[in-house]
Formats: C-alpha cells, sequence, structure tokens
C-alpha cells in the first residue's frame, strides 16, 4: 500500500532465491482509522483478468490484514512488515542503485533483460518485443521507484502501449544478490511483472 493508498501485491511461489510469478494485484483504495478498502485487478500467468475488492485491517509500519474477494472467491491474508535488513521504506530511493543490466523473467514466464542508465532510461526485450521507459524515485521520498514502459509492436503483448507502475530493490538474505521486482497495467486491460536479479 503507497502513500496514495494504491495497492500492489506481487505473488508467487519462492525457489531458493528465485521468485516464480504466478500474479499482480493492483487498485486503488481508501485508509483510514486503521482500514483500508480497494477495488482491485488481478493479472495472472496465464493472461487471465479478474476484477476484486480488497478489505484490510492495518497497523501503520507494521501489518495488513484482510482479504480479497474475486466473485464467489475469498482468499484471507497476513501481512508483517518484516522487510529486507537492507530495504528501509522511509529512505529515498536511489537511481544509482538500480543502474545497470537486470535478467529475469515477466509474468507470462519470458526471460527478459533489462538495462536501466544513470539518468533513469530503461531499455529491454523479451521474445522479439523490445520496450523502453523511464524509471524515477517517488515524490514521496519513499523507497520505491516510478516506472513507464512503452511497449513496441508486434509480437509485443501489448503493442505499442504504455504501461505505468512501481517498482521496489533490495539484496536478498545471501547479501549477494540483488533483486528487482516491478509491477506495470494499462488502466484494467493489461499488467506484467518483471522480476529479476543481478
Amino acid at each position: 500500500m503507497l502513500p496514495t493508498d494504491k495497492f500492489y501485491a506481487i505473488y508467487g511461489t519462492v525457489s531458493g532465491n528465485t521468485l516464480l510469478l504466478n500474479g499482480l494485484v493492483t487498485g486503488q483504495g481508501t485508509s483510514g482509522n486503521g482500514t483500508y478498502t480497494a477495488s482491485v485487478t488481478d493479472y495472472t500467468d496465464t493472461g487471465a483478468i479478474s476484477s476484486g475488492t480488497v478489505s484490510a485491517n492495518y497497523v501503520a509500519a507494521t501489518s495488513l490484514n484482510g482479504s480479497l474477494t474475486e466473485g464467489a472467491n475469498s482468499i484471507t491474508f497476513t501481512g508483517t512488515s518484516v522487510p529486507p535488513s537492507s530495504f528501509t521504506y522511509n529512505t529515498s530511493a536511489s537511481i544509482s542503485a538500480i543502474t545497470g543490466t537486470w535478467t529475469g523473467t515477466l509474468l507470462d514466464g519470458m526471460t527478459t533483460t533489462v538495462t536501466i542508465s544513470s539518468n533513469g532510461g530503461v531499455s529491454g526485450s523479451s521474445s522479439g518485443c523490445s520496450f523502453s521507459g523511464s524509471v524515477a524515485p517517488d515524490s514521496s521520498n519513499k523507497n520505491f521507484f516510478d516506472v513507464s514502459l512503452t511497449f513496441g509492436a508486434s509480437p509485443c503483448s501489448n503493442p505499442n502501449q504504455t504501461a505505468n507502475g512501481i517498482a521496489v530493490e533490495y539484496l536478498l538474505s545471501d547479501g549477494v544478490t540483488h533483486q528487482l521486482l516491478a509491477g506495470v497495467t494499462t488502466g484494467t486491460t493489461f499488467g506484467t511483472v518483471f522480476a529479476a536479479t543481478r
């Protein structure tokens, strides 16, 4: 949950230091007096898109517990704020921390390489689909980035469209490997995640 009450949740299965992506849930919500509600869209690794709602109770910077409901299906979740020791949310993000080349996968499982320049320019490709864009520290001075990506023509699954979202970077438990997670969407019609290491 961001300072604007925007909700992002990337989910999957962890295998060693690798996150095997299953989906991205995102939407705009409202918070107050320890409660949070949002209308969300769920983008899955199979290409399915579902709408739903999130309802939760929270303690700021400590926990977020609630449920995600999509049609007749509902799951509960419990989250506590135990970030990697290298990640401090209340410190402004730095482009220098993510400059360079990252290798990982998109939500559909395709292998992807992304290069981030020192001025925040982004370029990458995946299975013949090229994309470019920008990344910049969020104006809230919190430790995440705003991302904008424009995809090329076919065979991109979202040809000539621009997707916006966020990214976070942190050090994995081995103390060596850096992880970059980025989730972007175009309205409620397209969403993907980039999970990469270096």
